[in-house]
């Protein structure tokens, strides 16, 4: 319906710019309700496994990492990683990569041009993802895990205000708790170490 106004106010010669900005904003808040709802269902399936298989995380993340390679390099940033073979779990892929793709999301975003972005994955099994941007202040790391929490002075690594919900780490949370897994944050001297284990 948005589109056939758009296209109508392009014919009279009115500013579409009304429409424009109504579709985006209709667009965030569809995206905004689907991230709640993840979170929710996540929450709600607690520790229940059911439709888990055997997911080769050292693979996942090699493709997760392929997938992510070009954004790196259109930002400047090294994108390396040091993956162990065949470190396998019970999960849901979709779910992890899902997890993993939040976490490199904001490693990229907060390290600057020419910094570097690690990902590792050993035996536990234990991925982490580093970065060397300005890091998470220690009075904030368990915060930053809460739904909607968004600090009003972050900004990324380009001094661009950050957009998004603040949901992205409590979906990661969420994906981790029903996987009976843990996820934190260090200091990675400098930058942040997003560790799941």
């Amino acid at each position: 319906r948005l589109d056939a106004c758009l296209v109508k106010a392009e014919a009279e010669a009115k500013n579409p710019q009304d429409i424009e900005n109504a579709r985006a904003e209709i667009t965030n808040c569809i995206s905004l309700l689907d991230a709640l709802l993840d979170v929710s269902s996540l929450e709600a399936q607690g520790g229940d496994k059911s439709g888990f298989d055997t997911v080769d995380l050292s693979e996942l993340t090699s493709q997760m990492i392929e997938f992510y390679q070009g954004l790196a390099e259109e930002k400047q940033i090294i994108l390396s990683a040091e993956i162990a073979d065949n470190i396998c779990l019970e999960g849901d892929s979709m779910q992890l990569s899902r997890l993993i793709a939040n976490l490199l999301d904001n490693a990229i975003k907060y390290t600057p041009v020419g910094g570097e972005v690690k990902i590792s994955v050993q035996e536990g099994p234990m991925l982490s993802v580093s970065d060397n941007g300005s890091g998470v202040p220690q009075n904030l790391r368990t915060s930053i895990f809460t739904p909607f929490f968004r600090d009003p002075g972050l900004k990324s690594a380009r001094g661009q205000n950050v957009n998004g919900h603040g949901l992205g780490l409590a979906l990661s949370q969420a994906i981790a708790k029903r996987h009976g897994l843990k996820i934190r944050v260090e200091d990675a001297a400098p930058g942040a170490k997003f560790i799941l284990s």
